[in-house]
Formats: structure tokens, sequence, C-alpha cells
């Protein structure tokens, strides 16, 4: 059951149960109707952070130029929508390569400052 769907279900539950009555909690008296009220705005809550949700995955979508597969007539690209899995595995992908890029730089200036070192021992009149 999606997220929207539950909490519609239980405002339907809360209308036909409790709006007549009255709950305590921690004190403050609860009445069916501001029950109602707060989970209308929880619902608005929770449709705005799917929707900003969404909208992070195509985002991402659109910076690793993951497009919706065309059929044979689509003439205009679409980005789908990813999983975050698939968003988390592909920047541990990129991290990955920017780490090893990273070791192979190094690695060029050690093997460059050994080389300036042999250079410099044979000019001193060392022998090995």
């Amino acid at each position: 059951m999606s997220g929207l769907r539950f909490v519609s279900v239980l405002i339907v539950r809360f209308k036909k149960e409790f709006i007549k009555t009255k709950e305590i909690n921690m004190g403050i008296e609860v009445t069916g109707q501001d029950m109602i009220v707060e989970l209308a705005k929880l619902r608005e809550n929770l449709e705005t952070r799917i929707a900003s949700d969404e909208n992070r995955r195509i985002e991402f979508a659109k910076a690793f130029n993951w497009l919706k597969k065309r059929n044979t007539y689509d003439y205009q690209d679409e980005y789908r929508t990813p999983t975050w899995t698939e968003i988390f595995v592909e920047i541990g992908k990129l991290l990955s390569v920017r780490d090893f890029r990273n070791l192979e730089v190094c690695v060029s200036l050690l093997r460059s400052d050994l080389e300036n070192l042999k250079s410099k021992i044979k000019k001193d009149g060392h022998s090995n």
C-alpha cells in the first residue's frame, strides 16, 4: 500500500470511528476533528516530501544521463526515475574512480621524484 493510500485509509477510519469521541493525550484533549486536521497536515507534508524525492532522483538521472528506453516512434528523450540504490551505486563507482586516479597521480609523482634522486646521486659520483 502506498503512503498516500495509507494516509487516506487512516483519514476515513478516523472520520468513522473517532469523530464523536475524545482522547486525552499527554494532558491535552484531542477531538476527532483535531485528529483529522493533523492527518490532513501530515498528508500534505507526505505529498510534498514524495514530490521532492522524485525531483531529486530525476536530477540524478539528468546528471548520469539515464534515459527511458524509447519505442520506435518516440522522438523525445525522457529521464527515468532511478532508485536510490542505483544512485548510490553510481556515486560509489565515481568515488572509487576518483580515488584510483588520485592514486595514479601520487604514484607518478613518486616515480618522478625517484628518477630525480637517481640522477642526483649519479651526478654526485656515488656508484650503485
